[in-house]
Parts: structure tokens; sequence; C-alpha cells
């Protein structure tokens, strides 16, 4: 699905903050099906954070990678447990 420039998102919204926020909110629908409604608003926060980062070698490193996807993990983790 993506979000990056040339996503359908992108297309669909134009501005950045927007596609972002539909991707945190699209990303949320399956875990509401399983039953845990804190992804309707963690995620799109989530994925509307910008944030600097690292490099380590020839590696980028994000802290809106890190926030992101620790958000994910502990909602997967709060439904599996």
């Amino acid at each position: 699905m993506g979000y990056g420039i040339d996503s359908k998102l992108a297309k669909v919204f134009k501005k950045d903050w927007i596609v972002r926020i539909a991707y945190g909110l699209l990303l949320s629908v399956p875990l509401i099906a399983l039953g845990s409604w804190y992804g309707i608003v963690a995620l799109p926060l989530a994925f509307s954070i910008r944030a600097g980062g690292f490099k380590i070698g020839k590696y980028d490193w994000l802290w809106e990678d890190f926030i992101r996807y620790l958000t994910l993990g502990v909602l997967v983790w709060l439904i599996v447990r």
C-alpha cells in the first residue's frame, strides 16, 4: 500500500500529513477487527511523527521508524498476550 510520493494514497490525498494519517488508519483496521481499538488513535499519531535519525555505516536509522514499528509491535502484543 505504502505512503510515499508515488503511492496510491498520495495520489488521492495530495498532502503528506493527510497521507500518513490515512495510512495509520488503514493499518489499524486489522487491529480493530481483532478487538483492539487503541490502534485507531495510536497508529495515525505514530505515522504522523517526523523525526531525524542517524547513520551507521551505509544505513540510515530513523527515529520515526523506531516509533512507528514499536507502536505497531506493542499494539499487536496487546492483542496476542
